[in-house]
């Protein structure tokens, strides 16, 4: 099976699909140090420019974009539009601009492929804040824009019209399949929020899923409901996820019980205890003999090697245990330095509210925050200066590495990052959790598979 990336970044979504044997085709995006990580861990070629090539990951803008020559229709289309103009980060609504934004007007583009492409199915990525974006009409537009994508060339046509500051002019190949009248419905089979965490990523990360099929498949309730199952996660998962401690130390809570009081004795009296399972059960409201946690160790375990974690600690590895680079210790200033040694694990810049260590005008939560040990981690963010960047549990440790980074979304040991360190965070903080993305590739090839042996014995 083959899969088709817009706007692929470092391949996060395409991770879990080419794990199961899918073959991305094609890849695009703007970034040319994303391109690079892509090829080095994809085996895939890079082409300068907007141009789609099969085989190639195109280095160019996705609305200036069209394909070299027709492919036939891939497997899955795959994508995650530019998130900031429908994230809650962004503020008050009035800076949400949502699909009023040309920006937030490329999701058209993954509806365009949809026409043109017509694959068998699609998987659609964004922030949760597009339910809300516009007081909740983005999302109403972007679901019917996939799933009457005939409409589309008009609906297009109208608005680049009406606004043609904010809307670029109708594609003339999505014009072409219009006027063959050969465009494709889709069925949305799936769309909702999934939290990474419950799927084994070590971080609280929640994104909207949009999943959709192509009518003519024969796609039965059965397998909506699979799909429905599969992203609801487990529910030892959900309930005993694993922890930053875990993914950072390369092993399971009952195997960090030294580590563990090291680190409580760094904060003295602000653990109630130096247990790690004690600790973690009081935490989540789990009891002892719980056969869910015992369930959720096994899953933790299974995470922790299918990654390449196992037994290999980022907080005891030197830098260039990794030749990319991507565990390099960054230089901080030493006012930084003193402010995070009086900051709590799972405690942000508040904590210092009233002392010398005061940020002025920080009013969201992750600045200067901490890790906390026991917890997964918080999102993992992209850009951003100012206390942005992600802080180690341990009181003697400040800011993360990318590779601890790396490791809190799930990316195997082995992946290697290509660029800057800042580049390299971008990547990292704009990537789906590779994890999930395994998550979502079981149940959509197992579907396909099942679709497939239907057709062949109709």
């Amino acid at each position: 099976m083959r899969t088709v990336s817009l706007f692929t970044g470092a391949g996060g979504l395409d991770w879990g699909f080419r794990s199961l044997g899918f073959n991305t085709v094609i890849g695009i995006d703007k970034k040319l140090d994303a391109a690079e990580t892509f090829s080095r861990n994809f085996g895939i070629p890079i082409s300068k420019g907007p141009l789609l090539k099969a085989g190639y990951y195109s280095v160019g803008d996705v609305s200036q974009s069209k394909l070299e020559a027709p492919i036939p229709p891939p497997a899955v289309l795959l994508g995650g539009p530019p998130c900031q103009d429908f994230s809650i980060m962004r503020g008050v609504d009035q800076e949400r601009g949502g699909t009023q934004t040309l920006r937030g007007k490329l999701y058209l583009h993954f509806a365009r492929y949809l026409a043109v492409l017509k694959p068998l199915a699609f998987v659609f990525e964004n922030v949760p804040g597009l339910l809300s974006s516009n007081s909740g009409k983005d999302i109403s537009t972007i679901l019917e824009d996939f799933t009457n994508l005939h409409r589309l060339p008009e609906q297009w046509r109208r608005q680049y019209e009406a606004k043609p500051h904010q809307t670029p002019p109708p594609p003339e190949d999505l014009i072409s399949e219009a006027n063959r009248g050969d465009i494709p419905s889709y069925q949305i089979v799936f769309s909702d929020v999934v939290d990474a965490s419950w799927h084994g990523v070590p971080q609280r990360r929640k994104r909207l899923l949009i999943i959709g099929f192509r009518e003519d498949l024969p796609v039965r309730m059965d397998h909506i409901l699979a799909i429905k199952e599969a992203l609801a996660g487990s529910p030892a998962l959900r309930k005993y996820p694993l922890t930053a401690l875990e993914a950072l130390e390369g092993t399971i809570l009952p195997e960090l019980r030294e580590i563990y009081r090291e680190i409580v004795s760094e904060y003295s009296g602000l653990f109630s205890g130096d247990d790690p399972v004690s600790d973690y059960l009081r935490l989540h409201k789990g009891k002892p003999n719980d056969p869910l946690f015992d369930q959720a160790i096994e899953e933790h375990e299974a995470v922790i090697r299918l990654l390449g974690w196992k037994g290999r600690s980022l907080t005891s590895a030197p830098s260039d245990a990794f030749p990319d680079g991507s565990h390099t210790p960054p230089r901080e200033q030493e006012a930084v330095l003193a402010r995070m040694k009086q900051i709590p694990p799972g405690e942000n810049h508040k904590a210092v509210r009233g002392t010398e260590h005061e940020v002025e005008g920080r009013g969201f939560s992750l600045i200067y925050r901490r890790l906390h040990p026991l917890l997964p981690a918080y999102t993992v963010v992209a850009h951003g200066g100012g206390g942005t960047w992600g802080y180690h549990y341990r009181r003697s440790r400040s800011r993360l590495t990318n590779r601890e980074r790396a490791r809190l979304q799930s990316f195997p040991d082995t992946f290697w990052f290509e660029g800057k360190t800042s580049k390299v965070r971008s990547q990292i903080g704009e990537a789906v959790p590779p994890l999930l993305s395994l998550k979502i590739a079981e149940v959509m090839q197992s579907i396909l598979e099942d679709v497939r042996e239907a057709e062949l014995t109709s």
